[in-house]
């Protein structure tokens, strides 16, 4: 018989065995259609059922059922089955009390085939011994020669039934389930196939323990024609709706005709539905997700319908329908496997019916691991900034030695040919030695102090003695070079752009410092013009410098008309910080308008007082270094630090004392006055702030 209409007859007789025996013609004709040959045949199976039920009842008839088997007083039946009863039994010997399970061989099956299959099946419940598989007792014949075998007695619900009566979420079904598949496992090992997997042949006690059933599925089944609940025609022993493609159509079965069947159990346990309507159509489609096809119209589950289908999508889904496959060698290769793949889903891991991009298997271990990452990541975090600082300081500590060897070396070079103090006479402006300084050496020295200096001490804004000392050399070998100006224009714009760079870099922590190289910058503009540099080429630099000037709280220099040779100046009188001069010229006698200018009047009598002055200043300050450096001494003894305070002022102090050696060595009176006071008072708070 071919395996669809097979099906087709299994469902029609089915359903027929339902309704009373008058009512089966009408029935079959209406499901059969114009097929006369498929209704021939269900009526025939009818019939025979039919037969089959009236002998029974003949032979129930004429006997009752036994009081006693062996040893055992039979107190109710429990069941029947195709080719068995069950009894509850309880042995009344006087050795002990034990309610049991006896499972009898009917006495209208008592042939040779049937005794075989039956001992056979009591052999393999006695070779298993696992928590969730009944166990076998005891067996023998009775009196009459019929067989027995005496098992546990399981109290309790059908797998499905006991899910849902008890309301169980996905969870607690799949941690049942796992039962289940724990021993088929064992079965499968023991190289036991069950054959006929289903949620009535698995029972579970009132404490959630898992019992599989029924073994005459390894080797024997009963006919269909002798009960509508029987499994399949002679040579089929199945139940269609559990039964693998395979056992339907008759090929060779395995350990993977047994895995089938779980997945269909696991289906029905998750949605409340059977895979196929239709069992015929195991063998030409591949089943729904579990995930689209929810039971809506029985609340099963604690779980909303919404809730259970985002669950099931995607994990679950793949774990059944990889169980479900048509093709036996692409389903799980072991029940171990599907095992291993539930206890994954239930610890949120990936699963191995699924294979998952990496980011998804991240985010899952993440998931799962949220305590362990958070302490890894915030360890890995403190490592990670901790090295990141320790290698970016180190790098940052390169470039800038690098940066700033590298303006050292231009000015080594730079020295080595410019005029320098203590080499002959210091030159005076118009007296240049020729080829001495060139446009382009300066060039050189600005850019360097543009794009290395300025760098390294946004890296690193301290400005260390190493620094400091380089910064002077700039202003010395530029104070130099001045006086050679007057013979190249070229030469006093770089001159006056490295004076400004200078200032640039003092400008934010030595503001003194950086008016002294602005006001540089303007005088070296004004020395190599004609009398006004704003007016000249100069006058966009001119204007940038004058700005930094009075950004600084400076004065911007006031211009001295040029005279032409031939005429004298007109001597005015000295004021307190400058000598203005106002020189009465005809238009015609000028290349260029008259331009008022200052130039710095020094007197010998102010020179030598601001001089004394800043030897005081000096003694004063040295006083409050000494107290300072002892001070930071004996805190670091201790393993403390100075206070911001304290250090700021001793900066500021030196600083002041610095800029004003610098502006008495250029004649600016007036700047080396202020300077010296702020030493001064930089001094005293300094020493107030210590007690001294």
């Amino acid at each position: 018989m071919e395996t669809n209409r097979f099906i087709q007859l299994r469902k029609i007789f089915d359903e027929a065995v339902t309704l009373p025996a008058p009512a089966w013609p009408a029935f079959v004709l209406q499901a059969c259609g114009d097929n006369q040959e498929l209704y021939a045949e269900a009526m025939e199976l009818l019939v025979a059922h039919e037969s089959a039920g009236t002998c029974a009842a003949v032979n129930a008839s004429s006997s009752s059922d036994p009081e006693m088997i062996g040893p055992y007083r039979i107190l109710r039946e429990l069941g029947s089955g195709g080719m068995g009863v069950v009894y509850l039994a309880v042995r009344d010997d006087g050795t002990f009390r034990k309610n049991v399970a006896i499972k009898l061989l009917k006495r209208n099956h008592a042939t040779q085939d049937f005794i075989q299959r039956f001992n056979q099946e009591r052999q393999v419940l006695a070779n298993q011994d696992h928590p969730n598989i009944a166990r076998i007792l005891d067996g023998g014949q009775t009196a009459d020669g019929l067989p027995y075998h005496v098992m546990e007695y399981v109290e309790g619900l059908a797998l499905d039934h006991f899910c849902d009566t008890q309301k169980l979420d996905l969870a607690d079904r799949i941690r049942l389930f796992q039962q289940v598949v724990s021993a088929v496992c064992y079965l499968h090992e023991n190289l036991v196939l069950h054959r006929d997997l289903k949620p009535s042949n698995i029972l579970v006690t009132g404490e959630g323990q898992v019992k599989l059933l029924d073994f005459g599925i390894a080797k024997m089944q009963i006919p269909l024609f002798q009960s509508p609940s029987l499994t399949g025609p002679a040579d089929r022993l199945l139940t269609p709706s559990y039964a693998s493609p395979e056992q339907i159509s008759g090929a060779p079965i395995g350990k993977a005709s047994d895995i089938y069947s779980l997945g269909v159990v696991l289906y029905q346990l998750l949605t409340g539905w059977l895979p196929y309507e239709d069992s015929a159509l195991k063998l030409k489609a591949e089943p729904q997700p579990p995930s689209a096809n929810i039971r809506e119209d029985l609340k099963r589950m604690p779980e909303t319908t919404a809730q259970l289908r985002r669950r099931i999508v995607g994990d679950l889904d793949q774990i059944v329908l990889l169980c479900l496959r048509h093709d036996p060698r692409r389903r799980y290769a072991t029940a171990a496997a599907l095992a291993d793949d539930l206890q994954r889903f239930l610890e949120g891991r990936p699963v191995l019916a699924r294979r998952e991009p990496a980011i998804e298997r991240a985010l899952r271990f993440l998931k799962r691991n949220r305590t362990a990452v958070a302490i890894c990541a915030v360890v890995l975090a403190t490592l990670g900034i901790g090295t990141w600082q320790m290698v970016s300081a180190q790098i940052r500590a390169r470039l800038i030695d690098a940066r700033e060897a590298g303006v050292r070396s231009i000015l080594e070079a730079l020295e080595r040919k410019a005029p320098q103090p203590g080499r002959g006479t210091w030159p005076r402006a118009g007296q240049c030695p020729p080829s001495t300084v060139r446009a382009e050496d300066v060039r050189t020295l600005r850019n360097a102090l543009k794009q290395d200096l300025d760098p390294a001490l946004s890296l690193y804004p301290e400005f260390t003695a190493e620094r400091k000392a380089l910064l002077r050399r700039a202003v010395i070998y530029l104070d130099g070079v001045r006086p050679c100006i007057a013979q190249d224009a070229a030469l006093a714009t770089e001159v006056a752009g490295a004076y400004q760079e200078l200032g640039k870099l003092y400008e934010s922590r030595f503001p003194q410092l950086a008016l002294v190289a602005y006001s540089s910058a303007a005088k070296t503009l004004e020395e190599s013009t004609d009398g006004d540099p704003s007016q000249g080429p100069n006058r966009q630099q001119w204007g940038l410098i004058a700005a930094r000037i009075t950004g600084l709280g400076g004065v911007v220099p006031v211009l001295v008309p040029k005279v032409p040779q031939g005429r004298a100046p007109v001597s005015v009188p000295e004021s307190s910080s400058s000598q203005l001069a106002v020189v009465p010229v005809a238009k015609t006698e000028l290349a260029h308008p008259p331009v008022i200018s200052v130039k710095p009047a020094v007197n010998s009598t102010d020179y030598e007082i601001v001089s004394r002055s800043l030897d005081a200043a000096t003694s004063k300050s040295k006083l409050a270094d000494e107290t300072f450096t002892g001070l930071k001494a004996d805190l670091e003894k201790e393993g403390k630090s100075l206070h911001s305070d304290i250090v700021a002022n001793h900066m500021r102090m030196q600083t002041a004392l610095e800029s004003a050696r610098h502006d008495l060595e250029k004649g600016d009176l007036t700047a080396a006055r202020n300077d010296i006071d702020l030493a001064n008072e930089y001094a005293r708070r300094l020493m107030k702030i210590v007690g001294r």
